[in-house]
C-alpha cells in the first residue's frame, strides 16, 4: 500500500482527467495536471495483481475509487 500526494496547489477540476504514471515509464513528460509520475513506486510488479485507486478530497472523504487487475 502506498499513497500519492498531488503537487501542492494543484487543482483537479470536476470532470478533469489526470494520469499518474508508474515510476518505470520513461517516455512521458510530467505535465501537471495532465501527466504526473510516481517517484519510486511501480503500479504493477507481477501478473494477476490488483490495485485499488481511491481519490479523496481535502477532507479525506472518498470521491471515487477504481480497481484494476493485470492478468
Amino acid at each position: 500500500s502506498y499513497e500519492y500526494k498531488f503537487p501542492r496547489g494543484m487543482v483537479l477540476k470536476s470532470g478533469a482527467t489526470t494520469t499518474i504514471w508508474s515510476s518505470d515509464v520513461n517516455d512521458i513528460s510530467v505535465d501537471p495536471p495532465t501527466n504526473l509520475k510516481l517517484r519510486t513506486n511501480k503500479w504493477f510488479t507481477t501478473t494477476n495483481e490488483s490495485k485499488k485507486t481511491i481519490l479523496e478530497n481535502t477532507d479525506g472523504h472518498v470521491v471515487t475509487e477504481k480497481t484494476v487487475t493485470v492478468k
